[in-house]
């Protein structure tokens, strides 16, 4: 349906804080409440000390470059998160209290409880859904400064998706609809591994036909990554209309969802899975070559606690 101005501000109200009782545990790895399946094991990755290294390597990586600007983005998930006790992992503190930027070029994305969580991540999947990660770009837009962020224009059930909580269950009966956001994107240049491509993600594609009803949408299995796009070493998105910035973006999968809206705004964006580079490439990432021959202006590291652990 079409969103009036400011529908969307609604949608994003923060919800309540409450403990929650009478989990089931459907198997060693998962637990369901209330119809969200969520990661159970939750403890084995509350030891903060795994970033110590790699911590102590983005500060010289920041102090051999003051003249790029350097920005980090922690997105906290359930594993962080005992909804059960209140209890908290330490994670992000230990991040942000040992990174040397100033607190304005450090963001986070917080589950308070599992109503945020609830509200904010797929029932079925480890990603955040439509609102986490619009909330997230607007948080993004913040510390930025981006003064001109993209706003949704309508909001779309574009298929059904069944994603990794549900897979870590070996039951096919957990889905749930792929609720969306639609924007109306400026044209830009897209290249994958610097090869030119139509798109990046299907968003248009699944809107399209929700829009026509070309197909049942009933019908349509989908996954978070057709619809925003898969992991791949290198995106790089050219916005001729943007604001004549170039940024680096170093992240995992959380930012398959928010490189469109960011390349809304920026006139070059080049993102980086590192995961994958060397694979796909050839060669490793090299970030000192890597920034002075894209003529990089910022950089932005955007994660989940295992993106930090392998930075």
């Amino acid at each position: 349906k079409e969103l009036k101005a400011n529908d969307w501000e609604a949608l994003m109200s923060s919800p309540e804080t409450v403990l929650i009782s009478n989990v089931t545990r459907l198997n060693d790895e998962i637990n369901l409440y209330n119809g969200h399946l969520y990661y159970a094991r939750i403890r084995e990755y509350w030891d903060s000390s795994i970033f110590k290294d790699n911590v102590e390597a983005l500060n010289k990586r920041i102090s051999d470059h003051p003249d790029l600007d350097f920005y980090t983005y922690y997105v906290e998930r359930e594993i962080e998160n005992d909804f059960e006790t209140g209890e908290r992992a330490d994670l992000s503190d230990y991040l942000y209290n040992n990174i040397n930027l100033p607190d304005e070029n450090k963001g986070k994305f917080s589950i308070e409880s599992f109503d945020a969580f609830d509200k904010y991540f797929y029932y079925t999947d480890h990603h955040w859904n439509y609102l986490g990660s619009y909330k997230a770009y607007r948080q993004l837009c913040q510390m930025l400064k981006i003064d001109d962020p993209i706003e949704p224009k309508a909001i779309w059930t574009v298929g059904t998706m069944s994603g990794s909580r549900a897979d870590a269950t070996r039951e096919t009966s957990y889905k749930e609809e792929l609720t969306v956001f639609q924007f109306d994107f400026p044209k830009m240049s897209i290249y994958l591994n610097s090869k030119v491509i139509s798109d990046y993600g299907q968003q248009e594609q699944y809107i399209d036909t929700a829009i026509n009803k070309s197909i049942d949408i009933s019908r349509i299995l989908t996954k978070y990554a057709k619809f925003y796009g898969e992991d791949k070493a290198e995106i790089h998105f050219v916005n001729s209309n943007g604001n004549g910035k170039s940024i680096l973006i170093l992240g995992d999968s959380y930012d398959n969802a928010l490189l469109k809206l960011l390349a809304s705004n920026y006139s070059s964006i080049y993102s980086v899975d590192i995961r994958y580079y060397e694979t796909e490439y050839g060669y490793p990432f090299d970030f000192d070559s890597y920034v002075d021959e894209h003529n990089i202006d910022s950089v932005l590291y955007i994660g989940r606690s295992d993106f930090w652990d392998a930075i």
